[in-house]
């Protein structure tokens, strides 16, 4: 009894045996028997290692080479010729290809899996990242938020001496004062100018009433208060500019409002 194993691969493809000893002619002819079946059902495919097995005795000399092996010893196993294939080739897979199928994507599931995870803790760190950063944020706010807080009754009460500083140089300013103004205009009154009040509000405004021989002095009057300098506007006020007929003068009313009431108003305030 002699078999005739085929590998591709490491992989036993056509197994064959052959019955009685033929001699060295009737090896040829199985031999070329088995690889012509393995050609006919396995198109295309590369056929490796043709292993024999029997007892061929002193014909082992001359079936030595690359393509068939011959076994001198008695007729091996299944399991001792694909031992000898393994032992010549780099790896020997004997899973069906179904289930060689399935390891393979099971082993893609893995990849993903693990690509998967991998995605997800990036994620949570970029998201553990932006937490914190708003959390730090927050704190800062808060914390600016308490500053202010303190330091709001040090502001008010700035704002208060800033006033009462304000005040204080309103009232040592007697650039603006009512004796001031009482002297400016009695130069500024034209001669045939008389007054019969004078009504002053501190920074903000001068009434003048009375009367004179002319509209004409009383115009002159209000030119110069407004070249004097010390006024904002000079306006005629209540009934302006009026005759009376019984005593032929001209009475008046001429209002004219501080320079200092820009400053007052309008002026810079405390920021």
């Amino acid at each position: 009894r002699t078999d005739f194993i085929l590998f591709t691969r490491g992989q036993p493809v056509v197994v064959r045996t052959m019955v009685g000893s033929g001699g060295p002619v009737g090896l040829a002819e199985e031999v070329q028997r088995t690889t012509l079946a393995a050609q006919v059902e396995l198109p295309g495919t590369a056929l490796g290692l043709l292993t024999v097995c029997g007892p061929v005795g002193d014909l082992a000399g001359g079936w030595g080479g690359a393509v068939v092996e011959l076994a001198a010893e008695a007729t091996p196993s299944i399991a001792a010729s694909l031992c000898a294939e393994a032992a010549s080739s780099s790896r020997l897979n004997l899973l069906p290809d179904e289930w060689r199928q399935r390891r393979r994507a099971a082993q893609r599931r893995q990849r993903w899996m693990r690509a998967g995870l991998a995605a997800a803790a990036v994620y949570l760190l970029a998201l553990v990242v932006l937490l914190a950063a708003a959390g730090w944020r927050r704190a800062q706010v808060n914390g600016l938020r308490a500053e202010k807080q303190k330091l709001d009754p040090a502001y008010r009460a700035a704002r208060q001496l800033h006033s009462e500083l304000l005040a204080m140089q309103a009232q040592l300013d007697d650039k603006y004062s009512a004796l001031e103004m009482l002297r400016e205009v009695s130069t500024l009154l034209p001669p045939n100018v008389k007054l019969s009040a004078f009504h002053f509000r501190r920074d903000d405004s001068l009434t003048l009433k009375g009367q004179a021989d002319s509209a004409q002095s009383v115009y002159t009057l209000v030119e110069r208060l407004q070249q004097a300098g010390l006024f904002r506007e000079v306006k005629t006020a209540g009934g302006g500019v009026r005759s009376d007929p019984g005593s032929g003068l001209t009475r008046f009313e001429v209002t004219a409002s501080l320079a200092s009431a820009v400053g007052k108003t309008g002026g810079p305030a405390w920021r």
